[in-house]
């Protein structure tokens, strides 16, 4: 294969492999996304806001919370030894959009949720951080 792709000019090797890039990672991403955790961007948010059948919970500390939310959000302290009580009180059966303020506890929240059986998680890529950096209204609870 090796003296396949030295006979080939530059740009076709470029091309092949840019192809092979876009394949492993279009590939990761729909791995994530069948797991039944779905990462959402802002656009995905602000649509899934609407839908009243989806729960959402902010799963920062109250402190953070506190401070300022996105509005209609419950709060779950992912970090509280409470956490798993308070999650049994929500149905598993429901979608349920979580974030964080980065996306670091939102993912391994994500984990946790699709453990105790949750069917549809949607997990808020850049929390907090991108909401506010959208410009977008915040409500302080």
């Amino acid at each position: 294969m090796w003296l396949y792709l030295k006979q080939l000019n530059p740009q076709k090797v470029i091309s092949i492999y840019l192809l092979f890039v876009v394949l492993v990672v279009s590939s990761c991403n729909e791995a994530a996304h069948n797991g039944g955790v779905q990462v959402v961007s802002t656009q995905d948010v602000q649509a899934l806001l609407a839908d009243n059948t989806v729960q959402r919970v902010d799963i920062r500390t109250p402190k953070e919370f506190a401070a300022g939310a996105i509005s209609g959000f419950q709060n779950i302290n992912f970090l509280a030894p409470s956490f798993n009580a308070a999650i049994q009180k929500l149905n598993p059966q429901q979608p349920i959009l979580i974030y964080c303020q980065l996306g670091g506890r939102s993912a391994l929240c994500a984990q946790k949720l699709k453990e105790a059986g949750f069917k549809t998680i949607y997990d808020y890529k850049g929390g907090m951080a991108a909401w506010t950096q959208a410009g977008l209204k915040v409500v302080t609870p």
